[in-house]
């Protein structure tokens, strides 16, 4: 028995089965978990675009976040995940300060590649054992420690 997901108008989901039955009860469902994500996405983006002018890994824990609790991928697929997309957004303002105001201190971006290397080979086994309420809780302290630092300072 196929089931194939229409959209009949922008808000009207219809779920229909081989013989052109709909079921609205299925229909409703689909249309709730569709609009959940479409909250928990914008909720994530704002979050991230916060996050990221203020301490500058919000957009690889916001992509973390989503790809984990809204697509539902293995925590260590997320981590993954959130350091590429997080390493391709950084991709054009690093090679515009690179580039055209040539102020990007080099000798100290390179120093610091080895500790991404190894955070990113350390990081999955870390969440694994620790799980991913007490990795979240770690995470909270420390904005609240750096929302601390930059009100005192």
């Amino acid at each position: 028995n196929n089931v194939v997901f229409t959209l009949s108008d922008c808000h009207d989901a219809i779920i229909e089965d081989d013989d052109g039955s709909s079921s609205a009860v299925e229909s409703t469902k689909r249309q709730q978990s569709t609009s959940r994500i479409i909250i928990a996405s914008t909720c994530s983006f704002l979050a991230g675009i916060i996050l990221v002018a203020h301490i500058g890994i919000g957009n690889a824990m916001t992509t973390f976040l989503v790809s984990t609790y809204i697509w539902k991928l293995p925590p260590k697929s997320g981590i993954v995940v959130s350091i590429v997309v997080g390493g391709w957004t950084s991709v054009v303002p690093f090679l515009l300060h690179l580039v055209v105001l040539r102020d990007v201190p080099v000798g100290l971006w390179v120093m610091g590649l080895p500790g991404v290397y190894l955070g990113a080979r350390i990081a999955p086994v870390v969440h694994e054992k620790m799980g991913i309420e007490n990795v979240l809780m770690a995470f909270v302290l420390f904005l609240l420690g750096m929302a601390g630092l930059m009100v005192t300072t």
